[in-house]
This record gives C-alpha cells, sequence and structure tokens, in this order.
C-alpha cells in the first residue's frame, strides 16, 4: 500500500484531497499534517512514497518543506504542490526554480490530480 502525505493548514482542502485520492480504486495509507513543519515531525516515521502539499503555510510553507526534504535529506520522494492564492506567484517561481514538476494553481481538477499521483507513484 502507497503511502501519502497531505500538508495543508486548512482542514477542508485535506479533507478534499483525501478523499479524491480514497475515491480511487487504489489504497492508499494516508497521513495528515497541519503545516510543513508537522509534516517534517512525521516524515521520518511515515516514510511517505508522495506529498501532496499546499504552498502557502505558516510555520514552514510548501517551499521550505521542499527544501528540507529534497535538498537537506536528500529524499528523491516526489511532491505535488498546490496554491490557490495569486498572490504567491513568487513562492510558485522559487520552487519551479528548486526543481518542482507537479503544481496546481488555483482550484485543480480532480482527473488531472489523480492522473499525476498515479503517475508519480507508478499505478496502473
Amino acid at each position: 500500500m502507497k503511502k501519502i502525505m497531505i500538508v495543508d493548514d486548512q482542514e477542508m482542502k485535506r479533507f478534499i484531497v483525501k478523499a479524491q485520492l480514497e475515491s480511487t480504486k487504489y489504497e492508499f495509507d494516508i497521513y495528515e499534517a497541519n503545516d510543513g513543519k508537522e509534516a517534517l515531525e512525521g516524515f521520518d516515521e511515515f516514510q511517505p512514497d508522495l506529498i501532496v502539499s499546499d504552498l502557502n503555510m505558516p510555520r514552514i510553507n510548501g517551499v521550505e518543506l521542499y527544501k528540507e526534504i529534497i535538498h537537506i535529506r536528500l529524499s528523491n520522494i516526489p511532491i505535488i504542490i498546490f496554491t490557490s492564492c495569486q498572490s504567491d506567484d513568487l513562492l510558485v517561481k522559487e520552487i519551479i526554480t528548486l526543481g518542482a514538476t507537479h503544481i496546481f494553481k488555483g482550484s485543480f481538477e480532480s482527473k488531472v490530480f489523480i492522473e499525476s499521483v498515479k503517475e508519480l507513484l507508478n499505478l496502473k
């Protein structure tokens, strides 16, 4: 069973992402974190196969979370970043320069999101 960590400071957004994942034919072990700090605290124990994270969060945002996991811990875990704020454009540019490739801006279509999850986890 693949493990997915959902990171967002808004409970409703975590609920929506979790519901989309649970609506597929796949079974996932899901860990929820309120922000990047909480995600990092649970990272080593949970050992996710994929992280789905908001970009703009308190304490540790999506950019800092990405830096910590990819560049400091040298992990190759795929990370899907999403943001609903147009004001996050500078953060989006920064995370792209760091190497992020799966970024959803605004409200994202469930089908495209699930296809990205399947691709990143090599699911058929």
